[in-house]
């Protein structure tokens, strides 16, 4: 092992004073890159490096590492959005069929005949859309037998009666 028991960036203390204190004022990696990159220059003039042999190698180790790292994290991101996604989806059709099933209730509860009403609620134990057509064109027939006389309203199964707002 090249570095041998050196603790790691042992060589930092090596550095001279002047160039220690620079690294320190250093307020971005970037900076301290620059910084390091100058005094392990400066080494080489005339003069051994100031860094261990091994520091290029743990440095390339840490960087693999920092990337495998970042590559996980991206890929959690990712299975966290398929995630959301196919949450939101299911909570999207919850909602919608909510919204159906309260519709079909109301039609069942405002049917203009009994037939209408049994088979709004039909569709709402079948997710079919032909009992509801059926539904809505068997209502919206003029007159008939069973039919409520013009301008009242046949009390809706519940007991609450689905009436419109008078007209003058």
């Amino acid at each position: 092992d090249p570095c041998g028991p050196q603790p790691t960036f042992a060589w930092l203390q090596m550095l001279p004073r002047k160039e220690r204190q620079a690294l320190r004022r250093c307020q971005a990696p970037e900076a301290a890159r620059a910084a390091l990159a100058a005094a392990i220059c400066a080494g080489g003039k005339g003069e051994a490096s100031l860094a261990p042999a091994c520091l290029l190698e743990d440095l390339r180790r840490r960087a693999r590492a920092a990337q495998q790292c970042s590559l996980d994290l991206e890929e959690q991101l990712k299975e966290q959005a398929v995630a959301h996604e196919a949450e939101v989806a299911a909570l999207q059709e919850e909602h919608r069929m909510s919204i159906r099933r309260a519709k079909l209730q109301l039609l069942a509860e405002c049917a203009p005949r009994p037939a209408a009403a049994r088979e709004a609620l039909t569709c709402q134990a079948e997710p079919s859309l032909a009992p509801l057509s059926a539904a809505l064109a068997y209502g919206s027939r003029a007159g008939g037998a069973g039919s409520a006389p013009t301008g009242q309203r046949r009390p809706a199964p519940s007991g609450r009666a689905c009436s419109s707002p008078p007209t003058r």
